[in-house]
């Protein structure tokens, strides 16, 4: 879902527009959504907001970076949150991430403000993958119950997100002598079927002295 804001909003509401701007990629609702659209026809008609007690949080208002399905009501059988899991087959990625890495990185930071610069990759893999009610295609909490162990054991899961960290060193076109030090959040989605191995969001970048900016593609940002 893409949200486009008028300009004349963004000059009028300036507080309100970089909200919703930080809750880019938060864990949102259908609730939400819904009194995102309250906000906006109350400001259509000059009123005030009831912040009363609701199941959505408006999009202009802040969301917690650790909110839960169960935070945002979302039933287990619909959310599509990320859990931890442990599969063998992970190891086969692991070819696959260091170039795509390169890549990556190669594409944003060449003919950027970026000098020069080097990265190392962590050992330690985290691997995510949907809940296996949602694989199944549960479709109320009840029907999962009846579902035998064995059934349960045989779901298999073909897409999974793996986490790891990057340290990244590098030196700016303004100042090539200083190394800044820096670190990466990756997170690559790899399917065990297409052996497709793909970065589905932008890292988080992690700088000292440099805490308005998330993404490596804003890195620049830093030293204007």
């Amino acid at each position: 879902m893409g949200i486009h804001v008028p300009k004349k909003f963004r000059e009028e509401f300036p507080d309100k527009f970089n909200t919703l701007v930080e809750n880019k990629n938060r864990l949102t609702s259908n609730f939400d959504i819904h009194e995102t659209l309250e906000d906006i026809f109350d400001i259509t008609l000059e009123t005030k907001h009831e912040y009363r007690k609701k199941h959505g949080i408006s999009l202009f208002e802040k969301i917690p970076k650790n909110r839960t399905c169960a935070n945002a009501m979302i039933p287990e059988n619909f959310c599509c949150c990320m859990e931890k899991i442990e599969d063998e087959r992970i190891k086969e990625v692991e070819p696959f991430i260091e170039p795509k890495l390169k890549d990556y990185l190669n594409s944003v930071l060449t003919n950027s403000c970026i000098s020069t610069y080097s990265y190392t990759l962590d050992p330690s893999r985290i691997a995510y993958s949907i809940s296996k009610p949602v694989r199944y295609g549960v479709k109320y909490p009840s029907d999962w119950k009846e579902i035998t162990n064995a059934a349960k054991k045989r779901i298999v899961r073909d897409t999974v997100e793996i986490e790891l960290n990057v340290g990244l060193s590098f030196s700016t076109k303004i100042n090539s002598t200083a190394i800044i030090q820096g670190n990466l959040l990756v997170r690559m989605q790899y399917n065990f079927i297409s052996k497709i191995v793909q970065l589905n969001a932008s890292p988080f970048l992690n700088i000292s002295n440099c805490s308005n900016i998330f993404v490596i593609e804003e890195i620049c940002g830093c030293f204007v």
